[in-house]
């Protein structure tokens, strides 16, 4: 599955959300994961995901490429797939989504948590919407 947001620049990371069939088979899948440098997240801010990151990384405590391991067919899975396909269909969405980004980047450089709660509304709104039509 192609998961790219096609009008929107981005800060240098790489997401990767990743359907399984049950979060249940995380016992399975963290271990291989870790086997190839790849851990959870202290923190897991996303209900119904388990957001991981390359553990090389966490000693910086930076991050540019992470993995939301979500149940295929799920809520949150749903989400990520209508926000997505809005945003393509809809260009001056994804340019207003891509000028809130870079607003926040300038005024947030040095705090991820501030640059993504100020993209929570816009996220929220922007959804409400892709589930309306």
């Amino acid at each position: 599955m192609k998961s790219v947001l096609k009008h929107i620049k981005a800060k240098p990371d790489m997401v990767i959300a990743v359907g399984v069939k049950s979060l249940d088979t995380l016992g399975k899948i963290l271990p291989r994961l870790r086997d190839i440098g790849i851990g959870p997240m202290k923190q897991q801010s996303l209900p119904g995901t388990v957001l991981c990151a390359i553990i090389s990384e966490g000693d910086s405590g930076v991050h540019s490429q992470y993995i939301h391991v979500i149940e295929y067919g799920s809520t949150p899975w749903q989400d990520y797939i209508a926000f997505r396909d809005y945003m393509n269909a809809f260009p001056h969405k994804a340019a207003e989504y891509e000028g809130l980004k870079t607003s926040l980047a300038e005024r947030f450089p040095n705090d991820r948590k501030a640059y993504k709660a100020g993209k929570v509304a816009f996220f929220e709104r922007t959804l409400a919407d892709a589930m309306s039509i």
